[in-house]
């Protein structure tokens, strides 16, 4: 079973707009499905990133609570 999605508004500049529509027009899939798709994509990749992060700051020593230090 999947996690519930949350509901999310944005507007958006005309540029991603045109993409977003071109796009629909040319595989039908919704707009909502394209932008969700997109941003899940970019979620991931950042997890990834953080996770090598947390491994090199492990790696250098730099490691515990990573807010203490951004105080």
């Amino acid at each position: 079973m999947t996690a519930p999605l949350k509901d999310l508004r944005a507007k958006v500049t005309a540029e991603t707009w045109c993409v977003i529509e071109a796009r629909h027009r040319v595989t039908g899939e919704q707009h909502a499905e394209i932008v969700r798709g997109i941003l899940h994509d970019w979620a991931l990749a950042e997890m990834r990133k953080a996770t090598v992060m947390q491994g090199l700051l492990k790696a250098e020593g730099i490691g515990g609570n990573v807010r203490e230090g951004l105080k």
